[in-house]
């Protein structure tokens, strides 16, 4: 009697891919989780929602450590071997935990401007996992193309949650101001999951990501159904939001698309042109031109911080969150930490030199290094962020971390000159590649004012599914693969 091995075998891989796949999920999913989710958490009977919460908030935060002890056990057993840009990382945080361990950090700077050690170790614990789960899927383009599906459903639904609370209140609640910069939907805290949502630069970079998917498919899509129509509608509020966000971030992605869509994607000159009129000066010109004047009659502020509607009723500004950026900084302050990124990085470096942290100063070493030699407290509230991959990577770990920092660099420079001039993919009616390649340029283009992937976040998560994504599709012949390593 024969027994039928194959397909069950097939089966068991499928099914242990869609574990991992989960198991991904969950790592985007402790985003923004911390240790005082933990500290926090208590059983409150009389109120269940909030106990829930803490719940969800406390499991947000274990769940990486112990698909980590998962991922550690699957590769031993397994026997997988990781390639270059897995050990890489490996090496980079362990590197960074060796000198976390050699240089003593300060409590009470840690307690009021600088993330707690467990957390630093949990970031780092985090980027690891991810790589780790990577390797032990089996069908490697399939998942990867689920994940990153997945991911930017996730982000539909959060930006549309955050934009319509955004828009509601601009528009009939509390007005401030007819852009989106202070507003209590991004209030941290008490508002999504009781934690710190994302701000306007990070909904930002969440609507560009939608904007990207969304105009790509678009320029790609010949049959007219309802896939097409949602995409154009999010494509078109996506650039709206972008705009009315006033986010450097948020313009740098629009440029970016507009330079792959000019130069690069092969495409009629006059759809080029009418797509650019439609889905981004139209956005541009509606909130100019018929939003933001009806805000602006709507209501006028005074000089002395109030707001004077049309009815005479006036309602006092004591939103901390608005006063105490506008009114309670003087010139000295704002000289000393809102100079610019340049100004930062400038006392990064500076840090790193003159203390001869040669080795750098151990995982987020910008946060509590800028915290720790700032001016004033509100220097080192406001500007504990070196805002650099290259100057994080150097803070951080030294002369290795440049090290890792060319050699990362290196590495996705040399997928994205792949796939452009061997496989001429702008050529290809492979428009999820294309997504996928513009991703990847845009993650790389944010370590120049952002951390960015060096730290685990949405830009880590992105550049992560986004280059194995590419590294392992089909469509990669087995001689290039084998040049990648």
């Amino acid at each position: 009697m024969e027994v039928n091995v194959k397909p069950t075998s097939k089966n068991f891989s499928q099914l242990h891919d869609y574990l991992i796949l989960i198991f991904l999920f969950f790592m985007i999913m402790s985003v923004n989780s911390g240790y005082y989710h933990i500290q926090n958490f208590k059983l409150n009977l009389n109120d269940p929602s909030k106990t829930f919460i803490g719940l969800i908030n406390s499991v947000r935060y274990i769940m990486p450590f112990i698909i980590f002890v998962y991922a550690i056990f699957k590769i031993v057993y397994d026997k997988r071997t990781l390639d270059t840009f897995t050990i890489a990382f490996i090496i980079y945080s362990i590197f960074q935990l060796i000198v976390l361990s050699i240089y003593p950090r300060d409590k009470n700077i840690i307690e009021i401007n600088s993330p707690q050690i467990i957390d630093s170790i949990h970031l780092l614990i985090s980027c690891v996992t991810t790589f780790l789960l990577i390797s032990i899927i089996r069908n490697k383009s399939k998942i990867l193309k689920i994940f990153i599906l997945g991911v930017l459903l996730l982000f539909c639904i959060i930006w549309i949650y955050f934009f319509l609370k955004i828009f509601y209140e601009v528009t009939f609640v509390d007005i401030r101001d007819s852009y989106f910069y202070f507003t209590d939907a991004l209030r941290p805290g008490e508002m999504f999951l009781e934690q710190a949502n994302p701000r306007i630069t990070g909904l930002s970079r969440i609507a560009g990501l939608i904007f990207i998917f969304s105009f790509v498919v678009i320029n790609f899509k010949k049959k007219f159904d309802l896939f097409y129509y949602f995409s154009s509608i999010m494509c078109f509020f996506t650039s709206l939001s972008i705009y009315a966000s006033q986010t450097r971030g948020g313009l740098l992605i629009i440029m970016l698309m507009l330079i792959v869509y000019i130069i690069f994607l092969k495409k009629e000159i006059i759809k080029k042109i009418s797509f650019i009129i439609v889905y981004i000066l139209i956005p541009i010109l509606v909130y100019e031109n018929i939003y933001r004047p009806f805000i602006i009659n709507k209501s006028i502020i005074s000089e002395d911080g109030e707001i004077i509607n049309k009815d005479n009723n006036s309602l006092k500004l004591d939103d901390e969150k608005y006063n105490s950026r506008l009114k309670k900084l003087n010139k000295e302050d704002i000289q000393t930490y809102t100079s610019g990124r340049t100004e930062i990085w400038r006392k990064s470096i500076n840090i790193i030199v003159t203390k001869k942290y040669i080795f750098g100063f151990g995982p987020q070493a910008d946060r509590y290094l800028l915290a720790k030699y700032a001016k004033n407290d509100l220097e080192a509230a406001w500007g504990n962020n070196s805002s650099n991959g290259l100057v994080y990577c150097v803070m951080t770990a030294g002369i290795v971390g440049l090290l890792f920092f060319i050699f990362i660099f290196y590495k996705i420079l040399s997928l994205i000159y792949m796939y452009y001039f061997k496989f001429n993919i702008f050529k290809k009616n492979d428009y999820f590649k294309v997504i996928c390649f513009i991703y990847l340029a845009v993650m790389l283009s944010r370590i120049g004012f952002e951390n960015g992937f060096f730290v685990f976040g949405i830009d880590f998560i992105i550049m992560v599914s986004t280059y194995y994504f590419l590294f392992f599709t089909k469509n990669l012949k087995k001689s290039s693969f084998n040049n990648l390593k």
